[in-house]
């Protein structure tokens, strides 16, 4: 779940390693992301292990659906996103059995709706947003596999590795299991290092992912009930115009014609 929408549920209720050991896997060439052959390997057996690296690295969008439970909200949360893995962009719907929320966003602006209330997002919001799009785990996959970017990444105890942007700056932290697949992340670089734990995996059809996920201080939970990667562009698949609302009745034009 996104550090963000986590803050909207409550609104609404790094070190570098010399890591040791590494999961068997061959390292696979990349052309422009740099790092150690240990760290290399860690990183192409993990995308091996979500569906690889030519079905993530084509992805231009994600469709996710996860049943969440919070302690402060409660259960039974129901939280759909699309998340456009090329550019900064992501809409959303949260369900609730007492409440709803919905927004979508992109770099020209985005919008929040939490019950009957409608808000546009600010210029800094935007910016906010846009900074932590750039460490999410989805794009960081998709990044990744497409290997397009002067990435870096360096290998960490006991089987893991820490991306570094194009600018050196540390945006995410993977552990994995010998096997390599991915029971911690943590993004990094925010106003607080924020940080994931995952469940054991299971198939989505084309994909593989975690059937839990949960934040490490215990805050909020998820299981997983839809993950899939998709090659059809974000706005072709969502549209980000702000719901027009309904009609409550009375005059429609200000001119309107007093009947006799």
């Amino acid at each position: 779940m996104k550090y963000w929408i986590f803050c909207l549920l409550l609104s609404l209720g790094g070190q570098t390693y010399a890591g040791d050991g590494a999961p068997n896997s061959e390292q696979s060439d990349f052309q422009y992301i740099k790092g150690s052959p240990k760290a290399l390997a860690r990183l192409n057996l993990m995308l091996e292990n979500i569906g690889g690296r030519e079905f993530w690295g084509e992805a231009k969008s994600l469709h996710v659906i996860q049943r969440t439970r919070s302690p402060r909200v409660g259960d039974g949360i129901l939280t759909m996103t699309w998340h456009d893995l090329e550019a900064p962009g992501e809409w959303g719907d949260i369900q609730h059995s007492s409440w709803a929320a919905r927004y979508a966003w992109s770099e020209e602006g985005g919008w929040l709706k939490k019950g009957d209330i409608y808000r546009d997002y600010i210029e800094d919001e935007i910016d906010e947003k846009r900074f932590y799009w750039e460490r999410n785990l989805y794009t960081l996959y998709h990044r990744l596999a497409a290997d397009k970017l002067a990435y870096s990444v360096e290998a960490i105890k006991p089987y893991g590795f820490v991306v570094l942007d194009p600018d050196f700056e540390k945006v995410g932290e993977f552990h994995l299991t010998a096997e390599g697949e991915l029971y911690r992340w943590s993004l990094l670089g925010g106003k607080k290092d924020y940080s994931s734990l995952f469940g054991p995996y299971k198939s989505f059809g084309a994909a593989r992912f975690p059937d839990w996920v949960a934040s490490s201080d215990g805050s909020w939970g998820a299981y997983q009930i839809h993950v899939m990667p998709s090659n059809v562009p974000f706005l072709e698949q969502v549209s980000l115009k702000k719901p027009v609302r309904e009609w409550q009745g009375g005059a429609v034009k200000n001119n309107c014609e007093a009947s006799n």
